[in-house]
């Protein structure tokens, strides 16, 4: 089994990855998508990408 760290683009969300996670996860892979800091539904829009890259980071550092 192969672990996947999805990673969406701009002004979308992790769970726009979730047809392409449950095709992968149909393999027995495990899928993570994260929502990278500044495009959750609550978060300041303001958010610059480095904030988004550490936002990243940190996850994967868990």
């Amino acid at each position: 089994m192969t672990t996947f760290v999805l990673v969406h683009g701009a002004w979308h969300s992790g769970n726009h990855l979730e047809p392409v996670a449950e095709h992968i996860r149909s393999f027995g892979h495990e899928v993570f998508l994260p929502t990278l800091r500044g495009n959750g539904k609550n978060d300041d829009k303001s958010t610059g990408l480095e904030e988004a890259i550490t936002s990243l980071l940190k996850f994967i550092d868990k």
